[in-house]
């Protein structure tokens, strides 16, 4: 069933412009809205070459939700945290930052509050970024990649049990509102 619009009294002649007004208010205002960070063309090794990661991130299922959330480059770190929730417990948490050093950018994680395990950067292109520890037992490799469609692709990988590789690849989605 489709409704047509009221008919704008004749004897309110400033009503369409007001109309006229409002909507394209709107619309700048829509225009201007915070959005993510569009990844850059090239990838220079600069701690700000991942803005693009910046935000809240989340994967949900029936089962368990997981949130990873990163703040923008500030100074010379971005500085994140990751949980998991199932059946309404917290399983798993980390905290997490990128560090600009001299000799490049570094992933420090800190699962379930731990000591820290570094990753160095190993590939950066426009909208994704591998971070290695060839030393670790797993994951040995992350990686963060943005999706044509405004989600972050997130594969981990290292050894398996039977010698070969396994991982694990996920697309979380901008988290919408502040839970």
């Amino acid at each position: 069933m489709s409704r047509s619009a009221a008919p704008v009294p004749r004897d309110r002649p400033g009503v369409r412009g007001g109309a006229a007004l409002l909507a394209a208010a709107l619309g700048v205002l829509l225009a201007c809205r915070p959005r993510a960070s569009a990844p850059p063309d090239a990838c220079t090794g600069a701690l700000t070459d991942l803005a693009w990661l910046a935000g809240a991130w989340e994967r949900a299922t029936a089962q368990a939700r997981q949130v990873e959330r990163w703040g923008p480059p500030e100074g010379t770190t971005m500085l994140g945290t990751g949980q998991l929730v199932r059946a309404g417990r917290t399983e798993f948490f980390e905290f997490l930052r990128v560090e600009a050093r001299a000799d490049g950018l570094v992933l420090v994680a800190q699962p379930a509050g731990g000591a820290p395990v570094e990753f160095r950067r190993t590939r950066c292109a426009a909208g994704e970024v591998r971070f290695e520890n060839p030393t670790h037992d797993f994951p040995r490799s992350i990686a963060y990649r943005r999706t044509d469609d405004g989600g972050l692709e997130v594969r981990v990988e290292g050894p398996g049990r039977d010698g070969g590789t396994t991982g694990e690849e996920y697309v979380m989605r901008p988290l919408r509102g502040p839970r």
